[in-house]
């Protein structure tokens, strides 16, 4: 018998190739111009990765200590919060520079942030002062003070109701605000302490984390509802897929990945990272979907990388090196003019 030639093993590997026996190892497929925005703590960087390539573009300097970082979902603008200082940094992601540093009140304490609109307004929650402050980043002026009636943690922003969710210690509950003029829309009240938060995209619904207690409460806030979730390995951060199906939950204990089945609450899988080059656990520091939802973005603090995981299936797709110290991430889309866009989560 002759040996197949060079050509028929060519063809041969390419028919593999495309029917999809081949493609495991390919990197995983993702919008075009897809970026990564990851706040790394050791010098006050952005890191900019583009996912296409897995490649790092550029760094730039911000926040001495980048500890969330949201993109305006119709692009612009970046806010990086530094907590400690409690100052909240404007980066221009169009033309690569930063705008301004705005100094949050002293003793504010700042620990979430979040837009509140498609392009320059930002909310704050400042457990400090008991107050969720409204930024806007283009001019760097407080717009709005609201009193919460508790001590805010957390927050999350609805574009088409025009309101914010606050999630509220001392009492333990979820307040909605209007988001242009601060009034109460309505109060529910929870029955473990809240960390995160995060709005479902298609219901009127809330999912909210109780770190210290280990559960998630789904909340109905026409209903005044609260289901409660068992969720063991401390959850501390939450994103709603775009198609509103699975709530991806990371615990920060465990350093686990979870994902939960918004339509049955149930459970769907629970994934751990791939372990550091030390041979040591790799912790995840903070989440966030990619656009149109195939893809988590998962930061690793204690390993310098930027982990991607597959939302259907808990995979973890492959990691990325990042600057040292990641802590945060957002995610924006590169257009073909070279300017920046986004996506929100709504």
């Amino acid at each position: 018998m002759s040996k197949p030639s060079l050509v028929a093993c060519a063809l041969l590997s390419l028919g593999t190739l495309l029917s999809g026996t081949g493609c495991r190892t390919a990197a995983p497929i993702h919008p075009p111009g897809s970026a990564a925005l990851v706040g790394c703590a050791e010098n006050g960087e952005l890191d900019w990765i583009y996912l296409d390539s897995g490649k790092r573009k550029r760094t730039y300097g911000t926040a001495h200590s980048p500890d969330i970082v949201r993109v305006a979902p119709s692009g612009g603008l970046v806010a990086v919060l530094d907590r400690k200082a409690e100052t909240v940094t404007v980066f221009d992601i169009g033309d690569r520079v930063q705008r301004r540093v705005i100094e949050l009140p002293a003793g504010s304490r700042p620990t979430d942030i979040d837009f509140i609109d498609r392009r320059s307004h930002l909310a704050v929650a400042c457990p400090g002062n008991g107050s969720l402050i409204t930024l806007g980043l283009k001019t760097g002026e407080v717009a709005n003070t609201v009193d919460c009636g508790g001590t805010p943690v957390a927050l999350a922003g609805h574009f088409e109701q025009d309101r914010v969710a606050v999630a509220l210690t001392s009492p333990n509950s979820v307040v909605l605000l209007d988001s242009a003029t601060g009034k109460e829309l309505r109060r529910i009240a929870l029955p473990a302490t809240p960390g995160a938060i995060a709005q479902h995209p298609t219901r009127d619904e809330l999912w909210v984390l109780s770190p210290g207690s280990n559960v998630v409460m789904v909340v109905d806030p026409g209903a005044a509802r609260v289901r409660v979730l068992p969720c063991p390995g401390g959850p501390r951060a939450v994103r709603v897929s775009y198609d509103g199906k699975t709530a991806l939950v990371m615990c920060d204990a465990s350093g686990e990945i979870a994902a939960f089945d918004t339509r049955f609450l149930t459970e769907a899988w629970r994934s751990t990272p791939p372990v550091s080059a030390n041979g040591k656990a790799a912790f995840p520091a903070a989440i966030e979907l990619e656009p149109p939802g195939a893809h988590l973005l998962v930061v690793m603090t204690n390993a310098n990388r930027l982990d991607e995981v597959e939302v259907e299936t808990g995979k973890w797709l492959r990691s990325l090196p990042t600057a040292p110290r990641p802590l945060s991430v957002g995610w924006l889309r590169e257009r073909t003019t070279g300017r920046m866009d986004s996506i929100g989560h709504f």
